[in-house]
Formats: structure tokens, C-alpha cells, sequence
């Protein structure tokens, strides 16, 4: 019988292109303990660790750890399926695929038995990851982005756009339950567990040998460099000097930062990230969180 486990290891064998067995944050007991974490080190009320009694926080934890925020992209002829993560250098990728044979289509977002069943039929699935910090600093800044011009998002927040304390006001409002537009920007990676609980995959941070590595694994004859200038985004200058101001919160205040690692230590443990080491002073994660008790 093929298992998620087995093909994890036949890809890992096979390719340098780097395979993840992804396990999704499903459980609500464990967004549960993983989210209360988060509002602690921010010194919101808690009344259970083990349990969100507040529908709205129990609906954004959801949505956090398994909403498929944008729709897969199948390439090459559906021998090739790019799973599509926001913020991860999309719109550079989809202008770089445009070098690759066959067509491209939109697929909705996958349940994991429908994925399951495209890797089990030899349709070789991929996509780039991101380090998880960077990531949602970049994510609230699409999000802040896109909201610039609405009158009532503008409303719900007391600082002002650019500053590090409507950064951090963000975060609070989010772990409080409320959602804006767009929003699934700062969501976790791990969701595309949900869809494949195989995935190969490169990371941003290498992204020149990864895209070579990846042109190999998918067999093309003549592989073509990565063009990081062939596509350029409305965000990518920070606009709105949010991302600045991101960072700088982050640095100032290490119970942000520990939130945050709190919230996506899913990510940094199915794709291998290493934790920021403030998160690791005074901060007893393994005991948290390790990847054997977790899943």
C-alpha cells in the first residue's frame, strides 16, 4: 500500500530536490495549546490552555494552520502540479514557468486523499517555501496593502499604517479572532499538508540552485536560470514602510517575536527551519512542541 511516509522516502532517494512529509495542524487541541501559547507571551487573557473557548479564535485558528489560501497550478500536461503558497515569490515563479513546456490550468485546492492519489499516480508535486518569520512580516504587509484604502479595516486599528506598534496591534487583533481582507497572506505554510502529505520542495532563500534542482527532478532537457527581475510585485519595495516597521517591533520586543515562533512552529518544523535563537532563550519549545508528540 503506498502511505505518505513510504513515497517521502522513495522521492528522498531519487532526487536532490528536497521531499517533506508535511503534517497538518488538524488537530484543535493542538491549535488550541499552539495559538493560548501565542496570547500569553502577548499577556492576553487565557482560560484554558488546552482549548479556544471563543468561537471567533477557534474559527481564525482553523483557517490558520489548514485554509488553502490560493488555488494549485498544474503544469507541464498534469505531469506537474505548482502548489501555489502566498508570499512565496508566486508571481516571479508563474512568470518564470512561462520557459517550461505544456499548458497551464487552475485547480481548486485539494483534499489530501485527492492529492494522495495525483502523487500515487506519478504527477510530481512542488512548490518554495519560505522562512517562516520573514514570511508573515511579508504577508502582513500585502495584507496592510491591500486594506490601505478601506475606510472600516482602517477604523478597527488605534496606530497609525507604518509603525511598529500597528504591527504588533495586528497580530493581537488576529490571535483575538478578527479577520480582515486577505489575512490567508499571514496564515501558516503547513496547510498544504492538508492537500499533499508529500510535497518537493525549494526554498526562496535559495532559489537559484533550487529552481536548476528543480528543472532537473522534472526532467527538462534544457534548463533556463532563474529570473529574479521577470516579475516584480506592489509590495516587494514596501510601500507603506510596514515591513520596516515589522522587523523593527520584532527585534524591540522579544514577546512578539516569541508569539509569532509560538504560532508557526509547525513551519519551521515540517520544512526545517531553524528557530530564531530569542525564541529559544528562556523559552522551553521542545517541551511545547516536538515533531514526535505533535502530529
Amino acid at each position: 500500500m503506498t502511505t505518505a511516509r513510504n513515497l517521502s522516502a522513495e522521492v528522498e532517494t531519487t532526487t536532490r530536490f528536497k521531499s517533506y512529509l508535511v503534517h497538518p495542524l488538524v488537530d484543535e487541541w493542538r491549535q488550541a495549546k499552539l495559538w493560548n501559547r501565542a496570547r500569553k507571551m502577548l499577556d492576553l487573557y487565557v482560560a484554558d490552555d488546552e482549548v479556544l473557548i471563543d468561537p471567533k479564535q477557534k474559527d481564525v485558528a482553523r483557517r490558520f494552520y489548514t485554509q488553502c489560501g490560493l488555488q494549485n497550478l498544474a503544469l507541464m500536461n498534469g505531469n506537474s502540479v505548482y502548489v501555489r503558497i502566498p508570499k512565496n515569490g508566486n508571481n516571479n515563479i508563474r512568470c518564470n514557468l512561462a520557459s517550461f513546456p505544456g499548458e497551464q490550468e487552475d485547480l481548486r485546492c485539494l483534499r489530501q486523499t485527492d492529492g494522495l492519489k495525483l502523487i500515487s499516480s506519478g504527477v510530481k508535486v512542488w512548490t518554495f517555501l519560505r522562512e517562516p518569520i520573514s514570511r508573515f512580516v511579508s504577508g502582513y504587509t500585502e495584507v496592510e496593502f491591500r486594506n490601505r484604502d478601506d475606510p472600516k479595516v482602517q477604523k478597527r486599528f488605534q496606530h497609525r499604517l507604518g509603525t511598529k506598534e500597528r504591527f504588533r496591534e495586528y497580530v493581537v487583533s488576529m490571535l483575538e479572532g478578527r479577520r480582515v481582507r486577505a489575512i490567508y497572506h499571514t496564515y501558516s505554510q503547513s496547510w498544504i499538508g492538508t492537500a499533499f502529505p508529500v510535497v518537493n520542495a525549494g526554498k526562496i532563500e535559495n532559489m537559484e540552485e533550487d529552481w536548476s534542482a528543480l528543472q532537473v527532478w522534472l526532467g527538462l532537457r534544457a534548463p533556463q536560470p532563474f529570473n529574479k527581475n521577470c516579475s516584480t510585485h506592489p509590495t516587494s519595495s514596501d510601500p507603506l514602510a510596514t515591513s520596516a516597521a515589522a522587523r523593527q517591533a520584532l527585534e524591540e520586543d522579544p514577546a512578539l517575536l516569541n508569539a509569532l515562533c509560538a504560532l508557526l512552529l509547525p513551519d519551521f518544523l515540517n520544512f526545517h527551519y531553524q528557530l530564531p535563537a530569542a525564541c529559544l532563550d528562556g523559552q522551553d519549545f521542545t517541551h511545547l512542541w516536538t515533531h514526535e508528540t505533535a502530529y
